[in-house]
């Protein structure tokens, strides 16, 4: 019954050194692998930085479209007459020259 106990003893004991090495933290990583992800994300951010310039540039852009659009729009709307004074003076065409049935 000893032999038995002990070879479980064993045995498990061997099973959980295996799960210890198995699951035991790494190293730490190194300071040489912490610069290059430095150096990638320092990539990373000049690319988002020049997309950024770009819709800036764009966005400048189309406020000025924008704005001249704008002043057509008041233009127009300036030289078009007003649509009261038209309708007064059909009204008073009709009146003046239509024979009322």
């Amino acid at each position: 019954m000893k032999k038995i106990w002990r070879t479980i003893l064993w045995v498990g004991g061997f099973i959980g050194a295996i799960l210890i090495f198995t699951f035991r933290k790494r190293k730490p990583p190194t300071k040489v692998y912490f610069e290059d992800k430095i150096e990638d994300k320092i990539e990373e951010v000049e690319v988002i930085q020049e997309k950024t310039s770009k819709i800036e540039e764009e966005k400048k852009e189309v406020k000025n479209k924008i704005k001249k659009t704008s002043t057509k729009i008041k233009e127009t709307k300036s030289k078009i007459k007003d649509i009261e004074s038209a309708k007064d003076t059909i009204n008073d065409f009709e009146k003046k020259y239509r024979k009322n049935k």
